[in-house]
């Protein structure tokens, strides 16, 4: 598998190191803060508080514990004393997601509206792996840490693969959370890979961990969640990014290449459709806005990185029959004879992304909830930019002028890594504001150009 993070570029200052300290200690004992849920033990004797009244219980739920204790063992013997993570429990609830029964999307999607109280996105959540990157970063700042972390990543990826083969648990039944999994697990490996000094990740992991990835990838690729009529969302933009990064660190074929362009060329026009020119997104959410913006930036700074790589030649020579809707070279907006790669006006919408975001982050005038609408607008219109809604905007007062949307036009944009603060200029703009409040992400591992990473707690 391809690298493409430079550990050594990653920095954490004292407060962050304590902070993920106390995150990695809570993390080994399997007890994990999601959707406001509080540090819960996340096993297979868990007992929760009632959520609006409910409370379940389930009869099999210990039972699969055993099940999955019996699983390991066979496979891979003692295991220091790993207790399996019960990845199929509605938290709050206690609704047990039982594999046997749950094994299909529709099966898990009913569910939803046949029992109260019960939310499917707990394990969803859960099985997105945000702190397997945290961990990862951690092991980067504590020696004595880090080889406890290293088998830990390992215990849990191997509980994770056997418990949740592909498509068949509550794990697989939301694409977007499958293909934000994608990205975790290749920023945390690429990481701790590299760290591993006593060979725990040896090449029996890797294959069975290659192999994952590239499962994962043909799942997200045969159902991508496209909206009708052309008009897609946030939700299709998390299928791309989970497909660049798997097609860019799995070993090159025919399949990963196509795999590849076709992320790259999905990429720039979605950015075309779903983002205005002055940088907002068509959803109309703060939330959504930063969380699309966040999987568009991730996703073209690791393209940069594939540029530095010998994956360049996979822009250039790659099989349209692959995969349908795939374009020819001729046909691609992208340019692998120039630096920049891709079009002007794809780079000065990111800018432009980031500082609408600076814009609508006023105290007072924006709440960042999920399903806060920053438009309130009179006009009977579906679809309208920012700079358009702006005067009819009711909650936005406050806001004197927005920025120009020519504003980084006759920009120049430094692609390498920047050699000093003063050459950050625009790049460090797009970086800070994606990453200062972000909501979705508890830890923001970005590569750049040349593989380094800047790290944002």
């Amino acid at each position: 598998m391809y690298s493409f993070i430079n550990i050594n570029e990653i920095m954490i200052d004292a407060s962050c190191r304590e902070k993920l300290r106390t995150l990695c200690d809570l993390y080994m004992q399997h007890r994990f803060d999601l959707l406001g849920s509080g540090f819960v033990k996340l096993d297979y004797n868990i007992c929760v508080e009632r959520l609006h009244g409910k409370r379940y219980k389930s009869r099999s739920m210990a039972r699969y514990g055993m099940t999955a204790a019996k699983k390991l063992r066979s496979r891979y013997g003692e295991m220091l004393g790993y207790e399996p993570i019960n990845w199929f429990v509605d938290y709050k609830s206690g609704f047990f997601f039982e594999p046997g029964s749950y094994n299909s999307v529709k099966k898990c999607r009913t569910v939803i509206s046949d029992r109260a109280a019960v939310d499917i996105k707990c394990p969803w959540e859960l099985g997105r792996l945000y702190h397997l990157v945290q961990m990862a970063v951690f092991a980067v700042a504590d020696q004595e840490y880090r080889n406890d972390i290293i088998r830990e990543f390992k215990n849990e990826m191997r509980d994770f693969m056997v418990m949740n083969p592909v498509g068949r648990t509550v794990q697989w039944s939301a694409v977007m959370d499958s293909s934000i999994r994608i990205v975790n697990l290749l920023v945390a490996y690429d990481i701790l890979r590299q760290l591993d000094g006593s060979g725990c990740l040896d090449n029996d992991f890797e294959s069975g961990f290659e192999a994952f990835i590239g499962e994962s990838l043909r799942y997200v690729m045969e159902r991508l969640e496209r909206g009708r009529n052309g008009m897609n969302s946030n939700h299709y933009l998390s299928n791309l990014a989970g497909v660049i990064f798997a097609a860019a660190y799995l070993q090159s074929d025919e399949w990963t290449d196509a795999c590849l362009v076709f992320g790259v060329q999905e990429l720039i026009n979605e950015v075309q459709k779903q983002f205005y020119e002055e940088g907002s997104h068509i959803e109309g959410s703060t939330s959504y806005h930063r969380l699309s913006g966040e999987f568009v930036v991730y996703a073209t700074a690791l393209v940069y990185g594939t540029l530095q790589s010998d994956r360049k030649k996979s822009y250039q020579s790659y099989m349209r029959r692959n995969i349908k809707g795939l374009r020819g070279l001729p046909s691609q907006k992208y340019d692998v004879e120039t630096d920049r790669f891709f079009p002007q006006w794809y780079l000065d919408r990111i800018y432009n992304m980031a500082a609408f975001t600076e814009t609508i982050s006023i105290p007072d005038t924006v709440a960042s909830f999920k399903r806060f609408r920053i438009f309130r607008q009179h006009s009977s219109r579906k679809h309208s930019s920012f700079v358009e809604s702006f005067p009819s905007m009711e909650n936005l007062s406050s806001i004197e002028s927005l920025p120009s949307t020519e504003s980084s036009s006759s920009t120049e944009y430094s692609l390498s890594t920047p050699s000093s603060p003063a050459a950050l200029s625009n790049e460090a703009t797009v970086w800070r504001e994606f990453t200062s409040m972000s909501i979705y992400s508890p830890l923001l591992v970005i590569p750049t150009p040349r593989g380094a990473a800047k790290v944002m707690i």
